[in-house]
C-alpha cells in the first residue's frame, strides 16, 4: 500500500476500499478458549465492521487452522477428533452470536478448515517444496523460522518447522491471489483480500513476503503485503517493516 508513513510506522486505517473484498479471519486452535472465543470474535468484528466498511460488499472467511496442528508427534486420530469437536462448537457459537447482532450479516461469513484452504491452492505442494528449500539454503530465513518457534514457547523440530513454513506460505499465497476463497456473499468478485488475526505478524512471515520467493511482485490486491492486528487495530505493511528494528513482542 502506498503511504506517507516511514519505516516501522503503523496505525489503523479508516475505511476499506470500495468494491468487493474478503477478510480472512485466521482462527488458531490454541486460542479458541481465550482470545478467539466465538463471543470475542463477533464482538471484535462488530466494532471492525462498523468502523471499516463503506458498503455491504465484504465477506468474512473464518479459517480454522486445525490441519496445521497435525504437524505434531501427538497421535493424529486424537487430534483429529478433538479439533473436529472444537471447530463444530466454535462455528455454532459464532453463528449464534452473529444472529443476535443486527449490525452483522450472517450469510456474509463462510467457514473452512485448513485442509480445504490448502486444496483451494492448486499448486500448494510445489510452493511448499520451494519454501522448504529456501529454509535449507537461506541462513537468514532459517534463523528467523527457528526464532519464531522458540518465541512461541516451542522446541525446534521437524514438526514445528513444518508448521511455520506451511502457515506463512498460506498467508502469502492467499493475499497474492493464489488461493480460491469460497464465500457465497462475495461469489468470487473480490478485489482485495486481507489477513486478520489478534496479534502482530512474525519475523519469518515478514521475511517471506519481502523476499517474494514466487516472484509475484505487487498484485492488484491493495492489501497484498499486509497483515491486520484485529485486537490492537493496526495494519502492518510489510514493505515498510524493518525486521531488524521492529518490535515483534
Amino acid at each position: 500500500m502506498k503511504s506517507s508513513l516511514g519505516v516501522n510506522e503503523f496505525y489503523d486505517f479508516n475505511k476499506h476500499p470500495s468494491g468487493y473484498g474478503i477478510e480472512i479471519l485466521n482462527i488458531s486452535m490454541s486460542l479458541l478458549s481465550t482470545k478467539q472465543t466465538p463471543k470475542k470474535c463477533v464482538e471484535l468484528d462488530r466494532k471492525h465492521v462498523k468502523r471499516k466498511f463503506n458498503e455491504k460488499k465484504v465477506g468474512g472467511l473464518v479459517l480454522y487452522t486445525d490441519g496445521l496442528y497435525l504437524n505434531s508427534s501427538e497421535e493424529s486420530a486424537k487430534l483429529h477428533y478433538r479439533h473436529r469437536q472444537l471447530i463444530e462448537e466454535h462455528k455454532q457459537g459464532f453463528m449464534n452470536h452473529l444472529k443476535k447482532d443486527p449490525t452483522l450479516i450472517p450469510n456474509a461469513y463462510s467457514f473452512i478448515s485448513w485442509d480445504q484452504h490448502i486444496l483451494n491452492c492448486s499448486k500448494f505442494s510445489s510452493y511448499l517444496a520451494k519454501v522448504r528449500e529456501l529454509y535449507k539454503k537461506d541462513r537468514c530465513f532459517k534463523k528467523l523460522v527457528e526464532h519464531d518457534i522458540k518465541a512461541a514457547g516451542r522446541e525446534v523440530s521437524r514438526y514445528t518447522i513444518e508448521f511455520i513454513l506451511e502457515e506463512i506460505l498460506a498467508d502469502y499465497a492467499a493475499t497474492k491471489g493464489l488461493v480460491e476463497l469460497p464465500n457465497e456473499f462475495v461469489q468470487g468478485r473480490q478485489e482485495w483480500v486481507l489477513n486478520i488475526y489478534p496479534g502482530k505478524p512474525i519475523r519469518s512471515q515478514v521475511y517471506l513476503y519481502q523476499l517474494d520467493p514466487l516472484k509475484l511482485g505487487r498484485t492488484s490486491n491493495v492489501y497484498g503485503n499486509c497483515w491486520y492486528d484485529w485486537q490492537q487495530c493496526v495494519l502492518y505493511d510489510f514493505e515498510r517493516l524493518d525486521i531488524e528494528t521492529f518490535d515483534f513482542s
